[in-house]
Order: C-alpha cells, then structure tokens, then sequence
C-alpha cells in the first residue's frame, strides 16, 4: 500500500467541520477557505505522480471558451468546467480555458465575478493588474496535470474571435454526434482542438459519450475506465475499483470524490 492511500484517520475521530486541523503547517488559517474542499482531503500529490509531461502533451486539445455563457450563475459554469475536465481526462487529451481579451470583455472588470481586492494595480481600486486572472480562472485554480501545463494554442494564427467562430461551429455539431475539431500549426507541429462553451460540453457528454463512461462489458471498456480514472489522479487501487463500477450513481458518486 502507497501512503496517501487510506484518508487521513483524524477525520473519523473528531466531528466534521470545515475548520481545517491541518491550516497551520500550511502558514495561515485562511487557507482552509481557499479550497471546496478542507485542505486535509486534497491529495496534493497528483502533479507529482502524473506522467503527462511528454513532448506531445500539447498536441490534442480540447479549449472550453465560458465567456459565452458568462451571464449564468456560479453553479452552472462550474458545472460545465467540470463536466468539459472530465470530457478531456477521457478522450486523453488537454484542457485549456481561453477567455476573451479585456478590450472585447463586457465586464469592466475582466470577469463576471468581479474583483478581489487583490486585482489591482493602485489603492484607489481603478486599475486591474494585467496579469490577473480574468473570467472563470478568476474563481477556480486550473491545474498543470488537467491542462498538461499547456497553453491556448496557435496564437500566431488564431486570435480570439477566430477561435470563437470555430467554436460557433463546433456547439452546432455537439448536437449530433463528436465535434470534427481543427488542426492548426505552431511551428512544425500539428495540433488537433476541439473548442466548445458550456452548451456543446452538456450536448457532448449526454449525447455522445455518457454511455461510453459508463461501460464495462469488455476488457477493453474496463482499461479505458482504469486509465481515465489515472488521469484524474486515482491510484491503482482506486483505478481497480472505479474500473469494475457498473452502477451509474456510484460511477458519479466516485468521480465527483477524485
């Protein structure tokens, strides 16, 4: 058994709180409110274990655009992010999050859910830094081993609004079957995307590959399963179990807890 394997025991000695015991070996008590999680039941780990950074992790990407469906609420957004994560940890590939530049932004400050007070340059609260976090990366932290530490692709030839009307046409698709996606070149390289908003993602995983995540009738359905649980960051013995899941709740049940 590898450490990190069994929860934490102090968890089922004592009444759950969300005041997090383990806060101070991380140097601050507001940390515990960083996270949905307490921080005890994250496994920090993940970034280490996963073997994504290989030379061509780059080049088959799915980009999720939330601009487009910035006016809904905080629950429906994060739901498409992490219905579009769990999308790109099946079909193997990256997730990339492109937001528009601010002078296309309708929101003054860059994003639909405001301004922290650690978003600007001056005291007097007027001027955003132009490194912050804009649109949805403005509530969530996206991490390395989801986005294969890669970055929005072919900028040189794709400039947001190109990529906007692929998208456009990749969410009329979403509806009847896999997106067709594009290749486009950085250097010599040939990069595959596929660039959707909350919509296509939701058409996406109901419509063309929920029966897929929820098969198990071949040994080859069971890999598939066992492999997209890795990528999410279970261990092997987690990886087992999700593998050989045939009810669709406790399937749910075991991504929403990785």
């Amino acid at each position: 058994m590898e450490q990190g394997d069994l929860p934490n025991p102090r968890s089922y000695m004592s009444i759950s709180s969300f005041l997090d015991f383990s806060w101070a070996s991380w140097g601050k008590d507001t940390t515990q409110f960083e996270t949905l999680l307490p921080p005890s039941e994250i496994d920090f780990t993940i970034g280490k274990r996963l073997t994504w950074n290989r030379p061509d992790r780059c080049d088959d990407i799915l980009m999720l655009m939330p601009y487009f469906k910035a006016q809904h609420g905080q629950g429906s957004q994060l739901n498409s992010y992490l219905m579009a994560a769990l999308l790109a940890t099946f079909l193997d590939k990256a997730f990339v999050i492109l937001e528009p530049p601010r002078v296309a932004n309708k929101y003054p400050s860059g994003s639909q859910f405001g301004c922290p007070v650690d978003a600007f340059e001056d005291e007097q609260y007027t001027q955003v830094k132009d490194n912050f976090p804009d649109g949805l990366l403005r509530l969530i932290k996206h991490p390395d081993w989801i986005s294969h530490g890669c970055d929005v692709p072919c900028r040189d030839t794709h400039g947001f609004h190109e990529w906007e009307q692929i998208m456009k046409e990749e969410t009329a698709s979403a509806k009847f079957g896999p997106p067709k996606g594009i290749t486009c070149k950085e250097g010599q390289r040939d990069i595959n995307v596929i660039s959707l908003q909350g919509t296509a993602v939701r058409d996406l995983f109901n419509k063309t590959y929920k029966r897929r995540m929820l098969d198990r009738s071949s040994p080859d359905a069971k890999e598939n399963a066992y492999n997209w649980a890795v990528r999410l960051g279970a261990r092997h013995r987690e990886a087992t179990h999700f593998s050989n899941l045939t009810i669709e709740y406790q399937i749910w049940d075991f991504l929403t807890a990785l």
